[in-house]
């Protein structure tokens, strides 16, 4: 079990929901299809590179998201994602270089996973101000504008100011998440003010791409991104189990739910962290 699990009390959580009938697209760099944890959570994938092949994962970074988020922890060696009963859109949006194409491939890969009628988009990914297109920002509004939530990593230096904070986390309406080190204090105290989320700076444990290194570590806010996907999912899952029309619920309504299990910034200490249910410390948004 990865420690930031443990610490995050998701087993206990799992009680209440696993992610059931919550949908997730996760756009990055493809999947490892014959992965054992991988099996059956995957209701359908494009890539939208220049290969247009398969959407087969040749690094391994889009089968660690995936595996972060509802991995089956079925292997002896294995451990379960966040989610294990949520569904996965994959959408190859990145090369093995991590190259994203400029924004094309990423906005038609969230025109994709609008039209599939996901409920959320989880982009461990980032790309500059500068290739920043009009149809990647209206591509965005319109995940927003029909409810359905767009988290993005905020890259691993988005303390530092506006420069740091990298595209397209910076976009309304997108939930930017941070990241926060083991020791539970914030890797720099002055957060961006737009970052909205911060969960642990982890090494976490899941799935690769190759036969010879089905499991690898990694760290930074790309995995934090994938993690608080899985997190959203069992919210999402509860609520709409309950009768609740998910996609009413706001951007505000949402950090509102989680900062109920969650330690806000200036409370943050080293002793009153393991009394919260999920510890994804946030930053209310700005109005």
């Amino acid at each position: 079990m990865n420690w930031n699990q443990n610490l995050e009390k998701v087993p206990q959580n799992w009680q209440e929901a696993q992610g059931k009938n919550i949908s997730i697209a996760v756009l990055d760099t493809g999947i490892y299809d014959p992965h054992p944890d991988l099996q059956g959570i995957v209701s359908a994938k494009q890539d939208f590179t220049e290969d247009a092949g398969t959407a087969a994962d040749k690094l391994g970074h889009g089968s660690h998201m995936a595996g972060i988020i509802a991995g089956q922890g079925s292997a002896e060696e294995a451990v379960g994602g966040i989610a294990p009963q949520a569904s996965l859109w994959i959408g190859k949006v990145l090369h093995e270089s991590l190259d994203p194409g400029g924004d094309i491939w990423l906005a038609n890969g969230i025109k994709w996973a609008i039209e599939q009628n996901v409920d959320i988009i989880s982009l461990s990914l980032g790309i500059r101000e500068d290739e920043v297109s009009d149809d990647l920002k209206n591509s965005i509004a319109q995940a927003g504008a029909l409810g359905i939530k767009v988290l993005a990593a905020a890259g691993d230096n988005a303390a530092l100011d506006n420069q740091n904070m990298q595209y397209p986390a910076f976009l309304e309406p997108c939930i930017s998440v941070g990241a926060i080190v083991k020791r539970m204090l914030p890797r720099d105290p002055d957060f961006h003010p737009q970052l909205g989320i911060i969960a642990p700076f982890a090494n976490y444990y899941s799935c690769g791409a190759f036969p010879d290194n089905l499991y690898y570590t990694e760290i930074g806010s790309s995995a934090n991104t994938a993690f608080m996907a899985g997190i959203l999912a069992l919210y999402l899952s509860v609520q709409k189990e309950a009768g609740v029309d998910i996609r009413n619920l706001t951007n505000g309504q949402v950090f509102d739910a989680l900062s109920v299990a969650s330690t806000p910034l200036n409370e943050l200490t080293y002793t009153n962290s393991g009394t919260f249910s999920f510890n994804c410390y946030y930053k209310p948004p700005l109005v």
